[in-house]
């Protein structure tokens, strides 16, 4: 499960206990509680299968490591051939219905700005930009050839230059 989840994410492999840290870091980056992470999705796709999942998070701890996890199942009865299959299919029936859950709660998060990043946009890159400017100058040079010759250096338009020209302190 955690090398399928780690190929979707762009890595090669994933521990458990990376898997667990990750699953707990997303949720707080998403500024969703394990309390209301339990309160939505576990109870609509867990707590059927766990009915005494209360404590979401310190369920989460009984496991979250490797050796827990081993030492959790291996403490849980042998199951049948046919409780195997049930499980099997509860999961298979689960996967899709988690799956619209997810999907219907990332459609509420807020979009991707868009753009391209920034350039020159700290503080340091601008001053940078200003002192080259004043090397620059002299009698018969012009502004707009300056702010061209600095813009092709920084991989910038023109104007770009112009602008943190122009909004240098007074």
């Amino acid at each position: 499960m955690w090398n399928e989840l780690a190929r979707f994410i762009g890595r090669e492999s994933l521990t458990h206990s990376e898997g667990v840290q990750l699953f707990r870091d997303r949720l707080k980056n998403l500024g969703i509680s394990p309390a209301f992470f339990k309160e939505t999705v576990a109870v609509d796709v867990l707590y059927p299968y766990f009915p005494n999942l209360t404590n979401f998070e310190e369920q989460l701890a009984l496991i979250d490591t490797e050796e827990k996890f081993k030492a959790f199942l291996l403490a849980q009865p042998e199951p049948s051939p046919e409780r195997v299959e049930k499980d099997l299919k509860w999961l298979k029936e689960r996967l899709p219905l988690l799956r619209e859950l997810m999907i219907a709660r990332s459609r509420k998060l807020p979009h991707d700005p868009g753009g391209a990043p920034k350039k020159l946009s700290t503080i340091e890159e601008q001053q940078k930009v200003r002192e080259e400017i004043k090397n620059l100058r002299g009698p018969g040079t012009k502004l707009v050839d300056i702010y061209a010759r600095i813009a092709r250096r920084h991989d910038v338009s023109a104007s770009k230059i112009k602008q943190i020209w122009l909004d240098r302190p007074k």
